[in-house]
């Protein structure tokens, strides 16, 4: 399949979105279980917290569901919804947005802290299979 330009470019972004949303889930997963520490999880991330985020609680919420954070998942998320739009089939368009509503429908205070990893997991699951359905159209 031969992809325009601008098509490829959108492509790229979204995977790449995708990528960070997957990435930065597994990184709260780990300081979420204390296999690590919430410190070098926001290192690894590249990642300053807003003052005031002092709590697990509060990093997660600031790392996960921020919208003013650019790192977040929720924004990373939101990033890929935009570079989908036109440039994959529409019934995996549907699928990244669904993802994206996700977010919309939920925030820190309805899943909390004992509900984070349950959240993520669905996440990882989801993105996984998106990114499978994305692979199959160019395979």
């Amino acid at each position: 399949m031969t992809l325009p330009r601008s098509a490829a470019y959108r492509v790229f972004w979204l995977g790449r979105y995708l990528e960070r949303a997957e990435g930065n889930a597994r990184i709260v997963r780990l300081a979420h279980s204390g296999r690590i520490s919430w410190a070098p999880a926001l290192d690894s991330l590249g990642i300053d917290p807003p003052a005031g985020a002092q709590t697990p609680e509060a990093v997660a919420s600031y790392l996960v569901f921020d919208e003013s954070n650019a790192a977040s998942i929720r924004s990373a998320v939101a990033f890929a919804r935009e570079n989908a739009n036109g440039a994959i089939p529409d019934a995996v368009y549907c699928e990244i947005n669904r993802i994206h509503l996700s977010f919309a429908e939920t925030s820190f205070e309805r899943v909390g802290i004992a509900g984070l990893d349950k959240f993520l997991s669905e996440l990882l699951d989801r993105i996984r299979r998106l990114e499978e359905r994305i692979e199959e159209i160019w395979a």
